[in-house]
């Protein structure tokens, strides 16, 4: 019994600790902590059994932990990125179209003499 309370203390504390992050980009880097301290761990024991193969497994970890935090900023983070796109992609076309219209054409031009 105390095993599952000590347990959930410990998780209750690490969603605690991921959203108190000041920003989105350590909260991905929070999230995804375990599956990098994992690698870590893994990249070390490759390097004392086969020195060898140390290089992929440090990549094959690395891509673990890259899996991670693209998963998160899909999941929580993709959608208001697509509104900025969009809104940006407006404000640019407004300010073409204002350009547009506020220079002379050029038959304008021409007439001039």
């Amino acid at each position: 019994m105390l095993v599952k309370e000590i347990s959930g203390l410990l998780l209750l504390a690490f969603i605690v600790w991921v959203f108190l992050a000041p920003n989105p980009d350590v909260r991905i880097d929070r999230a995804c902590a375990p599956v990098q301290w994992g690698g870590n761990v893994v990249t070390s024991l490759a390097a004392l059994s086969t020195p060898e193969l140390e290089l992929q497994v440090q990549t094959g970890m690395n891509k673990m932990t890259y899996g991670c935090e693209y998963s998160i900023w899909r999941l929580f983070y993709q959608a208001d990125y697509n509104k900025y796109l969009i809104a940006k992609a407006a404000a640019q076309a407004k300010a073409v179209g204002a350009a547009r219209s506020a220079a002379p054409t050029q038959s304008a031009a021409l007439a001039k003499p």
